[in-house]
């Protein structure tokens, strides 16, 4: 017997069907602020992600999925969406074609990271990019639709975070000064800080552990060493926010796990009750010069990514999740000629968009009523032998025992499918 792999998950109708309300909503949105979707191979490169994401960061170090080929290419399965979209622009020399581009795109990423509520090795994001503007009002409309998708899922309790980052020198100048600090306390930062001070600083403001953040609190702020015009960026899009009114907190510790970016950072967490905050359930922000790390042209760029497994968390925290699809007619059979009409119906109700179930293998009319019962069929139609000989079925309501009679003909069936929904 085998089993699905750690981190990873088979799922059904039942939870697909608010997936697929997720995705839905995600796509109406996004193509209503002009973007196009893209899809990108799950398979790439390993060493595009090196040099994209960062060869220190902890999805290159130790989660990402390797294999080697045939011809000794080391690839990876896709730890995240934003280096295959900007590769993608570059390769197909898109750049020269448009000024400004704008792609979402949805699919599996995959890490290999300790598995836990809402984090898996195999997950679900929902991605937006644009790609050639540096302007801030970018970061603001980005953002923008962004809560604008959540808050269409009904998930209003939303907290926004940002910061910035500054460029890569000032970034460099803000680090170096991070390093002495932390230095200080290298002893009693936690293990994996320990290793950071050396090889990623910045992500020791992003550490969970308690002793760390109390630390990181004194640390030297990213703010003090933003130049006029990373600041005037920054006042922008704040300004911007405002102006939108998207309440929003400013949090000098927020950093993004991958190196990329510069300047606007951000993250969205739902607040499930009170002041406990859930996981993020999106994050983002400007990525100046990934196209410079992967293709050697200069390339501004914001973009955000969604995880659709939190989402649907969120939305299960407060009984948002969608039903499944309602039978509205549940097609039971007498005897054998009435298993032959019934089957031949449904196929003729199905194309008029009635959605039919009925009970392939031979069993009784009692345990197809059972199985009716159990689909919460909206109204049932039992057929055999006696009612195709008269021409008439009987059309009955499953909850309240309301039925009528029809002519066993689609048209009638349809109108007295629309009486029975008239007398609810």
């Amino acid at each position: 017997m085998f089993y699905t792999i750690r981190g990873m998950h088979d799922r059904y109708e039942k939870e697909l069907v608010t997936w697929r309300y997720i995705c839905n909503k995600a796509i109406n949105c996004f193509l209503n602020y002009g973007y196009q979707e893209i899809k990108t191979p799950i398979l790439e490169d390993a060493n595009m992600f090196i040099r994209g994401v960062g060869e220190f960061t902890d999805i290159i170090e130790k989660e990402m999925y390797l294999m080697e080929d045939k011809n000794k290419q080391v690839l990876a399965l896709r730890p995240e969406g934003t280096s295959s979209v900007v590769r993608s622009i570059i390769e197909h020399n898109i750049v020269k074609q448009q000024d400004s581009m704008k792609y979402f795109y949805i699919g599996p990423m995959f890490r290999r990271e300790r598995p836990q509520k809402g984090r898996l090795r195999e997950f679900y994001q929902i991605g937006a990019e644009v790609l050639g503007s540096s302007e801030a009002y970018i970061d603001v409309e980005s953002i923008f639709m962004l809560m604008q998708y959540l808050f269409a899922l009904g998930l209003n309790n939303l907290c926004l975070c940002i910061n910035s980052l500054g460029t890569i020198q000032e970034r460099n100048v803000f680090t170096k000064e991070l390093y002495n600090y932390f230095l200080t306390y290298k002893y009693d930062l936690c293990n994996n800080c320990r290793r950071r001070i050396e090889y990623s600083v910045l992500r020791i403001l992003d550490c969970k552990y308690h002793i760390c953040r109390s630390i990181s609190r004194y640390a030297p702020k990213i703010i003090h060493f933003l130049r006029k015009k990373s600041l005037l960026h920054f006042n922008e899009v704040t300004h911007g926010l405002r102006q939108l009114n998207i309440p929003y907190r400013i949090s000098y510790s927020l950093v993004r796990g991958l190196d990329y970016y510069t300047n606007t950072v951000f993250e969205i967490t739902y607040n499930i009750a009170d002041d406990i905050m859930c996981n993020v359930l999106a994050a983002g922000g400007r990525y100046n010069n990934l196209s410079l790390y992967l293709g050697n042209i200069q390339l501004p760029a914001f973009g955000f990514s969604a995880g659709i497994e939190r989402i649907y968390l969120a939305l299960k925290s407060k009984n948002l999740l969608v039903k499944a699809l309602i039978i509205e007619v549940y097609l039971i059979y007498v005897d054998y000629i009435g298993y032959n009409f019934v089957f031949k119906l449904a196929m003729l109700l199905r194309q008029k968009n009635i959605n039919v179930a009925l009970e392939i293998k031979k069993k009784s009319v009692k345990s197809q009523m059972r199985l009716a019962n159990k689909m919460k069929a909206k109204s049932i139609l039992v057929i055999g032998k006696k009612e195709i000989k008269f021409n008439i079925g009987i059309l009955k309501m499953l909850f309240n025992n309301n039925f009528i009679q029809v002519k066993l003909d689609v048209k009638n069936i349809i109108h007295g499918l629309c009486l029975l929904d008239n007398k609810r």
